[in-house]
């Protein structure tokens, strides 16, 4: 008995409504992969299939009947990227702002 053969095909982020057609039975399901700047996450289509012999070596199919909006994802991305950079950098004048504010009061208790 052979062990069972996994697929894993990652489709971009925003992916939606896919269907994928094999020329013979396989178990099939769906997971979502997070990877850095991953707002909703891809979809990962996964195929198994028990005792594959050399005649399951064949070509299948992948329909993806809808992409829904994946300008807005990948926008997204690019906003969480720069409300990060605004905050440190905010953060950062705060801080020295903060830091100013105390060395100077101590400058005048002395």
């Amino acid at each position: 008995m052979s062990s069972p053969l996994a697929l894993y095909v990652v489709l971009p982020e925003g992916s939606t409504d896919i269907s994928v057609s094999v020329p013979f039975t396989v178990k099939q399901w769906q997971e979502t992969k997070f990877s850095h700047l991953d707002v909703i996450g891809r979809p990962v289509i996964v195929l198994e299939k028990t005792n594959a012999v050399p005649e399951h070596n064949q070509h299948f199919q992948k329909n993806m009947l809808k992409l829904k909006n994946v300008f807005s994802s990948s926008l997204s991305s690019s906003l969480v990227l720069e409300w990060s950079w605004i905050g440190d950098f905010v953060g950062g004048r705060l801080h020295c702002v903060i830091f100013a504010a105390v060395a100077s009061a101590e400058c005048l208790m002395a």
